[in-house]
């Protein structure tokens, strides 16, 4: 052993030794003291130095940082036992006084408290936290504003905001002093309205009806491994939540993968194991798994319905389902969508279309900050429950209106909080710029079977329309430096004899290979950006009669992009943009779409290119 390696050991010895000899802290308790008989009570805590936490008389176990829900029926004193390997152990107990019945019924206590006499289930969180953990009891300072939802009714847009103190508590107005002020403008035509009238408090209590929810979160490749942190976040949060609530939890790639069905938000908690997370490895599927969420939504009794998408990226194997009809089955259900984007891979207007669309709100992570997103989600279903509602009119103007920006905050002696959201009016014509159907290491036809799942909907699909025709187009990755077009035309092969081995005719598939000529990623810094270049996309051939598009731009960021696709949608072109990655940071390019033929697309592209002094390429 060198004598580096030796002092590090050595320094790694005694820091370990230093650290088991520190006593196990309690670093914050909260929780509730009295309740009525039937109500819930909640108690949130921190130690340090501790491996885990057994609630008694109870028996469960926790997190060193968490958070439990319990129902006594009588006064009872718990005892939070912490302990780490070793023996070491700490006791702290608190009593929960518990009011007997008065007289009444049992529908009194399942009900909730008489009018005007509205009782609070969140309590006040203690210790610092961004995101929303809780409600204040007391007059707080406001430091952060933030909008969770907005929807049109009529002439006037409604919309539900939280603030926050710097512990995450929400404040209710008569914790608040300053003044209200809410403003949405017409972002194309510039047309405005404001008010500066107050909104209300809406307060969750136990007359509220319970929610459900279901979780959805990328395990694709692309994701890097974020469905793993994202569950460990649940299971820190969810078993706080109040009992009756209920959830369920999926993990999705190009396959779907139930967790946990919709049940009560603590036993799903228990339930979702980091453990139980599939290996990362295929395509994004999103669509597809919002569609599973939305099916398990349909059937759940509770009046508030709610789907949280946590996404690293964009969907290219959904090979049924798209962005509107996700957004028209959760409109029919009156779902609202939360959508979670979690690094820089992820669309951000098509995350924000989605939830904005329903009603809901769009969130954003850095990568770094994954595993906060169960804190984001659980601030979603409180903040659904408890929030403050206002409205402001919305701008008249002759000219049309296709996006619309709502800021909405509060000023209290020359200090603002505010937050602002973007908000379609139009509903977003997105096309996917890839599908996908499987991702290849080599040839075999092993890579394929791992892609069986979304395969065999294919087939299924393509038998019972025979007229249907689909284009299989293989791709090899860019350090393929010679055949690179045998080897892609070899994958797609490997998929067309799958998809007729279930009884496929072989003339509803086509078969070409693009060779190493259009690589996703045209570094391939990472083992999954060679996955995505190895890869075998699908056109449909009759469902698409305008399969061809012209590339016009590359910009920087996601706004550049948006001004760019108004531009050209103002010459009276089809436009969208689409992310790409160069190195390791994302652009955007800028596509005409809607042509039938490559000859037509390469007649407007030149002519495009002369006119507006730009390149252009058809693909």
């Amino acid at each position: 052993m060198t004598s580096r390696l030796w002092l590090l050991a050595l320094v790694t010895s005694v820091v370990a030794v230093g650290c088991a000899k520190k006593p196990i802290v309690l670093e914050t308790f909260s929780g509730t003291r009295s309740i009525q008989e039937g109500e819930a009570a909640q108690m949130f805590w921190k130690f340090r130095y501790a491996d885990s936490v057994r609630l008694d008389p109870v028996g469960s176990y926790h997190l060193p940082e968490g958070h439990a829900v319990v129902v006594p029926t009588a006064t009872t004193e718990y005892a939070l036992r912490a302990f780490r390997a070793g023996g070491d152990t700490l006791v702290h107990t608190w009593k929960i006084a518990v009011a007997p019945r008065q007289g009444g019924t049992g529908s009194d206590i399942s009900t909730g408290p008489a009018a005007g006499k509205a009782t609070p289930l969140l309590i006040r969180n203690e210790s610092p936290s961004a995101w929303m953990r809780g409600a204040s009891d007391r007059q707080a300072e406001a430091v952060s504003v933030r909008i969770v939802g907005a929807v049109q009714r009529d002439n006037r847009l409604v919309y539900d905001c939280i603030v926050l103190d710097a512990m995450g508590n929400a404040l209710s107005n008569d914790q608040l002093t300053g003044q209200w002020f809410a403003e949405v403008t017409c972002r194309t035509n510039g047309a405005s309205e404001s008010t500066s009238a107050p909104p209300a408090n809406h307060t969750w209590t136990t007359a509220s009806p319970a929610v459900a929810a279901v979780v959805c979160v990328d395990n694709s490749l692309i994701s890097n491994g974020l469905a793993k942190p994202v569950v460990n976040g649940l299971q820190q949060v969810l078993p706080g939540l109040p009992g009756t609530d209920s959830l369920g939890l999926l993990v999705y790639d190009h396959a779907i993968v139930e967790l946990s069905p919709i049940t009560k938000a603590a036993d799903a908690g228990r339930a979702s194991s980091p453990e139980l997370v599939p290996p990362v490895y295929g395509l994004t599927g999103m669509y597809a798994a919002a569609m599973n969420a939305l099916s398990m939504l349909s059937t759940a009794p509770n009046s508030e319905r709610l789907l949280i998408v946590v996404a690293a990226s964009n969907d290219n194997a959904s090979l049924q389902h798209s962005h509107s009809t996700v957004v028209e089955r959760a409109r029919s259900l009156g779902v609202r969508i939360h959508t979670v984007r979690v690094g820089p891979s992820a669309m951000g207007y098509l995350y924000r279309s989605m939830a904005a669309a329903t009603g809901g709100r769009s969130y954003a992570l850095p990568s770094s900050e994954a595993a906060s997103a169960g804190e984001v989600i659980r601030e979603v279903l409180f903040a659904h429950r408890q929030h403050l509602r206002g409205s402001v009119r919305m701008p008249k103007s002759d000219a049309p209106c296709e996006m619309l920006s709502l800021k909405v905050g509060l000023v209290n002696g020359g200090k603002v909080v505010a937050d602002s959201i973007r908000l379609p009016l139009a509903d977003l014509d997105y096309r996917t710029p890839y599908l996908a159907v499987a991702l290849f290491a080599d040839s075999t036809m092993e890579m394929v079977r791992a892609f069986y799942p979304s395969l065999a909907l294919l087939a299924e699909e393509l038998i019972e329309n025979p007229e249907s025709k689909i284009e299989l187009i293989g791709h090899a990755g860019r350090d393929v430096v010679t055949d690179a077009v045998p080897l892609g035309y070899e994958r797609a092969r490997s998929v067309a004899d799958a998809l007729m081995g279930w009884g496929v005719p072989p003339k509803s598939i086509q078969v070409r290979s693009e060779g190493s000529s259009k690589p996703l990623y045209y570094f391939q810094l990472e083992e999954w950006q060679r996955r995505m270049n190895n890869r075998v996309e699908i056109r449909r051939v009759t469902v698409d009669p305008t399969p061809y598009i012209i590339v016009v731009d590359q910009v920087a960021s996601e706004e550049q992009a948006e001004k760019a696709v108004g531009l050209w949608k103002d010459r009276n072109f089809k436009a969208y943009f689409e992310p790409v990655m160069t190195q390791r940071n994302p652009a955007y390019k800028v596509v005409l779409w809607g042509y039938a033929t490559y000859d037509d697309a390469l007649r407007v592209s030149r002519d495009v290119a002369k006119k507006f002094k730009v390149q252009a390429s058809v693909e």
